[in-house]
């Protein structure tokens, strides 16, 4: 009875990541650049975003969506690569973060956060932001 105990702990230990909520995926446009996106809703899904990943494809991002707008509040924990950080209230860019790397200047995880209250934020692969001029005061429709 133990081995097969240890033996279903296992199964559920390894296995977890299969049991995972599949995040649901959207898409967006920016001008006339589009996107396909994780959307990220719930607290787990948020938590986790794009840490632990490789890489991101060119016109793949993580959406994520709030009830509230809010200041927010992101790190870069175990993620992989840098990223670009668009700050979205309702439909409308209202900040930008470019380049954005893993650590800071004295090796600790790098912290930042939206310059205004916001409601939605998108995560893209460093570069996206400048790549495709986008700017403050564009619009992301459809994400009412």
């Amino acid at each position: 009875m133990r081995k097969f105990s240890a033996v279903l702990f296992a199964l559920l230990i390894l296995g977890g990541c299969g049991l995972a909520q599949k995040m649901e995926t959207a898409s967006l446009k920016i001008g006339n650049i589009a996107l396909t996106v994780e959307v990220a809703k719930t607290p787990s899904q948020m938590a986790q975003g794009l840490s632990g990943r490789t890489d991101l494809c060119a016109s793949c991002g993580m959406l994520f969506s709030y009830n509230d707008s809010a200041i927010r509040t992101f790190w870069m924990k175990n993620m992989n690569f840098p990223l670009d950080f668009i700050w979205i209230s309702g439909q409308k860019i209202v900040g930008l973060s470019q380049n954005v790397p893993i650590t800071d200047e004295s090796g600790k995880v790098k912290i930042l956060s939206s310059f205004r209250p916001v409601n939605r934020v998108l995560e893209l692969s460093a570069g996206w932001i400048g790549q495709n001029s986008v700017k403050i005061g564009d619009l992301v429709p459809g994400l009412d």
